[in-house]
C-alpha cells in the first residue's frame, strides 16, 4: 500500500517529505520497491520483532514482582514464564532471519537495478559522472544500506523492549514516571543537534569516498607510471591519496566521536536518575521501596537496548547518506533508451545516413566548446570508407555518435530510411561491431551463438596467429594478460564472431607489427568487403589509403572528402 502511494505521489506524502526523517522514509520505501522485497515478509519480520520485544518486557515485570514478592508465586506463573521465554526465543529467531534474507534480497536487487540503470543510460551521462561515483554506489552505498535493513529487526526489539518498560514503570508509579519521561525528553532534545552535527561530518566523509575510489583508479592504471619516477609516485601518495584517505579518516572519528559522546551522556543521565530513586526512596515504606527497585531493575534492564538503539542511530545516519546518493544517481541515470527483446533483434541494415548531425563538448559559448558537424554522410554495406584527421580532430567522436552511443545534439540518422530515436536506438546499435582504441574483451564470449564459436572459433585463432598463445574452451579465453597488439587482434576476433553488418576499427592497427598491419589492411578488410559488409576504419597509415572506396577527412570538427585517387580535398 505504502508503495501503491508512492508511486501515485499524493500531494500529501509530498509535504510530508519536505522532512529530513520522511524523506529517507520515502527513499526507503522506493529502495524497497525497486528491490523487489516481499511488503508481506517485511511485514512478518516487523510484527515478529514487536512480539518478542514485548515479551521481553513482560519477562522484566514478572522477575520484578517474584523478587519483591508482590504477588503470590503460583505454580502456573513458572509456566507461563517459560511459555514467553520461548515466544520470545522464537519470534527474535525468526524476526533476524526473515529480515537478514530480505535484506541479502535487497542488496542484489537495488546493485541489479543499479546495473540496469547504468547500462540503459547513454554513454556521455555515465563519461560525465565517473566510474569511481558508480563502483562506489555499486560497493559501498549498497552495502550501506543493507548492512541498515539487516539491524532493523534489532532496533525493533529495542524499541519494543523500551516502550514495554515505559508501560511497566507508569504501572508501578505515574508521578515517578512522569520524572523518567521528563528525563528521556530532556535527553532527546539534548541529542538532537550533536546527532545533526554527526551527520554533517558523516556527509563529507561519503563525498571524500568518491575521491579515494578515484585515486584507488587512478593508483591502479598508473602504477607502471608511478613506479617509473619517484617524485611523482610520492606526490601522488601524499598529495592525492594520503590527503583524501586523512579527510576520510577524520571526518569518519569526528562523526562517530560524537555518537559516541552522546551515548555516554545518555546512560550517565540515566545512572544519576537511577541513584536519585534508589537513595532518596530506599528509608521509605516498603511500598516504595518496592517501586524504588522496580524502577531501578527496569532502568538498568532498558538501559542495554538504549545503548542499541543509540548506536545504531549512527549506522542509520550513514545509510540514509548513502540512500541519498544513490538516489541522486539514480536521478542522474535516467533510462532514455528502449530495450528490445532478442526477437526484434534482426540485424539487417544495409545503409546509414548522417543528416546535419552536430555534437558539442565544453562549455556552451566558451571559447572551450568544441562542435562537431554539420555531419552529411552515408555508409552503405560494401564499402571500405577511411576516416582520417589530426588527434583532437573529432575522429572517435564520428564513431561514436555513427554507432549511436552519443545522441546527436541537432540533426538526424537514418538507418535505411528510418529515423533513430531514443526509441530504436539500442535496436540501431546492434547493427554495429566495434573495436574501440580503449577497447575492453571479456574473458566470455557473451551473447554470442555458441554455433557460432564452435564453427569459427579456433579458424579465427589461426587465423590472427594466436592459437599458440591462446586457448578456447567452452566459449572462454585461457587468459587474458596479452601484449597490446595480441589483444587487440582477440578483440577483432570477437568482432569476427558477431558477424554484424558494419564494422568500425578505430586506429586498430597503431599496435601491430609491419606483418600484421598488412595483412589487415590487405586481407581482413578485403574479406569483410566480400561478405557485404560496411567497414569504417579510423587510421593515419596513408600507406594503404589505396584501399578505401572513400575517405573522410576531419580538420577541426569540419568534414572534408577525397578520393583515393588523390583529388584535392574540399569542405562539405
Amino acid at each position: 500500500m505504502i508503495i501503491h502511494l508512492f508511486n501515485r505521489k499524493i500531494r500529501v506524502w509530498d509535504c510530508l517529505t519536505s522532512f529530513k526523517v520522511f524523506e529517507s522514509f520515502r527513499r526507503y520505501v522506493r529502495m524497497i520497491s525497486v528491490a523487489e522485497v516481499s511488503p508481506g515478509s517485511l511485514l512478518t519480520a516487523g510484527t515478529a520483532g514487536l512480539v518478542s520485544g514485548f515479551g521481553s518486557a513482560t519477562l522484566v515485570a514478572m522477575i520484578h514482582q517474584e523478587l519483591t514478592g508482590l504477588h503470590a508465586s503460583e505454580q502456573s506463573q513458572v509456566y507461563i514464564f517459560l511459555a514467553v521465554c520461548i515466544l520470545v526465543a522464537t519470534s527474535r529467531i525468526l524476526s533476524r532471519t526473515l529480515v537478514l534474507r530480505l535484506a541479502q534480497n535487497a542488496e542484489h536487487g537495488l546493485r541489479m537495478h543499479l546495473t540496469r540503470r547504468i547500462l540503459e543510460t547513454p554513454l556521455e551521462k555515465l563519461e560525465d559522472l565517473g566510474t569511481n561515483r558508480l563502483y562506489t554506489a555499486l560497493t559501498y552505498d549498497v552495502y550501506t544500506i543493507t548492512a541498515c535493513v539487516i539491524s532493523l529487526p534489532g532496533v525493533i526489539i529495542d524499541t519494543t523492549i523500551v516502550l514495554g518498560c515505559l508501560v511497566y514503570l507508569a504501572i508501578l508509579s505515574v508521578p515517578i514516571f512522569m520524572v523518567v519521561s521528563a528525563c528521556l525528553i530532556f535527553f532527546m532534545l539534548s541529542y538532537i543537534l550533536p546527532i545533526r552535527r554527526a551527520r554533517r561530518h558523516l556527509s563529507v566523509a561519503r563525498d571524500e569516498q568518491d575521491q579515494l575510489y578515484k585515486h584507488f583508479n587512478s593508483l591502479s592504471q598508473g602504477l607502471k607510471e608511478l613506479k617509473m619516477h619517484r617524485k611523482r609516485r610520492y606526490a601522488f601518495t601524499t598529495e592525492c591519496l594520503q590527503e583524501s584517505s586523512c579527510v576520510l579518516r577524520n571526518r569518519n572519528i569526528s562523526g562517530r566521536f560524537i555518537y559516541t559522546i552522546t551515548a555516554t551522556w545518555g546512560e550517565f543521565l540515566f545512572f544519576v536518575l537511577i541513584g536519585l530513586l534508589v537513595f532518596d526512596m530506599h528509608h521509605g515504606v516498603d511500598t516504595m521501596s518496592h517501586t524504588a527497585s522496580g524502577y531501578a531493575i527496569t532502568i538498568l534492564y532498558m538501559m542495554g537496548p538504549l545503548r542499541n538503539i543509540l548506536g545504531m542511530i549512527s549506522q542509520f545516519g550513514r545509510a540514509s547518506i548513502a540512500l541519498e546518493k544513490v538516489a541522486n544517481l539514480g536521478l542522474l541515470l535516467e533510462s532514455t533508451e528502449r530495450e528490445y527483446p532478442d526477437s526484434l533483434s534482426t540485424r539487417d541494415g544495409k545503409k546509414i545516413e548522417l543528416l546535419n548531425v552536430t555534437y558539442s563538448y565544453g562549455s556552451r559559448g566558451s571559447d572551450e566548446e568544441f562542435t562537431l558537424g554539420p555531419l552529411n554522410l552515408s555508409f552503405s554495406c560494401g564499402e571500405v570508407v577511411f576516416i582520417v584527421g589530426d588527434n583532437g580532430s573529432g575522429k572517435s567522436s564520428l564513431a561514436k555518435i555513427l554507432t549511436g552511443l552519443y545522441t546527436p545534439h541537432t540533426g538526424q540518422i537514418k538507418m535505411d530510411g528510418m529515423v533513430i530515436t531514443s526509441k530504436n536506438r539500442e535496436f540501431y546499435r546492434q547493427n554495429f561491431s566495434v573495436v574501440f582504441q580503449d577497447f575492453h574483451i571479456f574473458k566470455r564470449l557473451l551473447g554470442i551463438c555458441p554455433e557460432a564459436i564452435d564453427r569459427d572459433g579456433q579458424h579465427y585463432l589461426r587465423l590472427l596467429d594466436l592459437e599458440d598463445k591462446i586457448q578456447l574452451d567452452n566459449g572462454t579465453f585461457s587468459k587474458l594478460d596479452l601484449s597490446l597488439g595480441q589483444q587487440s587482434r582477440l578483440a577483432l576476433l570477437v568482432a569476427y564472431l558477431e558477424d554484424r553488418p558494419f564494422y568500425v576499427f578505430d586506429e586498430w592497427a597503431s599496435a601491430q607489427h609491419t606483418h600484421f598491419r598488412d595483412q589487415f589492411y590487405r586481407q581482413h578488410l578485403a574479406s569483410l568487403k566480400a561478405k557485404g559488409k560496411g567497414i569504417i576504419v579510423i587510421s593515419h597509415d596513408d600507406k594503404y589509403f589505396d584501399i578505401a572506396d572513400r575517405i573522410i577527412v576531419l580538420d577541426r570538427g569540419k568534414v572534408y572528402s577525397t578520393s583515393n585517387r588523390g583529388r584535392q580535398s574540399r569542405l562539405i
